[in-house]
């Protein structure tokens, strides 16, 4: 389920969603929380699967 929450500040308006991760182990929340940029970041790494 994902909640909208908003985020004020005097200028601009930022919504950012809660979602639920429970479904994921908690490494993958911990990199589904990390911030785009730095999922992306992961999500392109080299990786040896082997």
């Amino acid at each position: 389920m994902v909640t909208p929450v908003a985020e004020y500040d005097d200028t601009e308006v930022e919504v950012v969603t809660a979602v639920d991760l429970s479904h994921l182990q908690e490494a993958a929340r911990t990199i589904a929380r990390l911030p785009a940029d730095e999922r992306l970041r992961h999500v392109r790494a080299e990786r040896w699967i082997g």
